[in-house]
């Protein structure tokens, strides 16, 4: 893995990620990425920037629950059909920017990641997914660069696929060492659990019934992990990722001033 991040000893200790879930009647998986440690000793800033399944779950008690956040900015990572037919619910009310960046080319089916993930092993899946999603990454990254996204909500479906490729980029940015990454990744196994009799009820989602027992719902410490390491056997680091696909030095210095404490 990344030089540095492969390093990581009892001095990057293992982070409770648990304090930062936000428990909600319609999302299940919403919550903050601040509060990690970094390599360098600093953190992530709370309150910030957070991680979830589809909004468009939210209730209006959520809604209300969540309004003191001041979120910002959606960073969208849905198909561009789940974003159609799913809308946002009643955050897409607030008056929050909305950006869509899809992690699948348009004319891919969104429920290939059940189906792809049951033929190659998950974190092979998550490098394929981002090898070809360079564009979104850097939609991404700069719109955390920029101040006045704040705060942000990174979301997809489950809020563990396309949202924890995303996720772990970001954090890979900031120097988080990566058994922390794989940490926050692994922890959306158990909150997803109940998004299955609620994805079932989607039309969209009938076909892939069988598969929601499977690894489409599972979050295996082992998927971030082969993901983090074929990302580093290819490009050499997040680093190296980040500027083949235009992401520069300043944007993640900015990131980095944004999101560091």
């Amino acid at each position: 893995m990344e030089e540095g991040h492969s390093l990581v000893t009892q001095r990057a200790a293992s982070h409770q990620v648990g304090n930062r879930h936000i428990p909600l009647e319609g999302c299940f998986n919403f919550r903050d990425i601040g509060g990690i440690p970094t390599l360098d000793g600093r953190h992530v800033r709370r309150q910030l920037l957070y991680r979830s399944d589809s909004v468009h779950h939210l209730t209006g008690s959520d809604a209300q629950r969540l309004a003191p956040l001041g979120i910002r900015t959606i960073l969208d990572l849905r198909g561009k059909k789940e974003a159609k037919t799913q809308g946002l619910g009643p955050m897409g009310d607030n008056g929050a920017r909305h950006i869509h960046v899809p992690l699948m080319p348009s004319n891919k089916d969104p429920l290939q990641i059940g189906e792809a993930s049951d033929c190659i092993d998950l974190g092979t899946f998550y490098y394929r997914m981002l090898a070809r999603c360079g564009p979104s990454i850097r939609t991404v990254m700069t719109t955390l660069a920029d101040r006045s996204s704040y705060a942000t909500v990174i979301q997809c479906v489950l809020g563990k696929d396309r949202t924890g490729i995303a996720t772990a980029v970001v954090l890979r940015s900031l120097g988080v060492p990566d058994r922390s990454i794989i940490e926050d990744y692994a922890l959306s196994g158990d909150l997803v659990a109940p998004l299955t009799e609620t994805m079932l009820a989607e039309p969209a989602y009938k076909r892939l019934d069988d598969q929601l027992s499977g690894a489409l719902m599972t979050s295996p410490s082992q998927a971030m992990e082969t993901f983090l390491q074929r990302l580093d056997d290819q490009y050499g680091s997040v680093y190296g990722y980040l500027a083949t696909i235009g992401v520069g030095l300043d944007t993640l210095d900015d990131v980095r001033r944004c999101l560091l404490e």
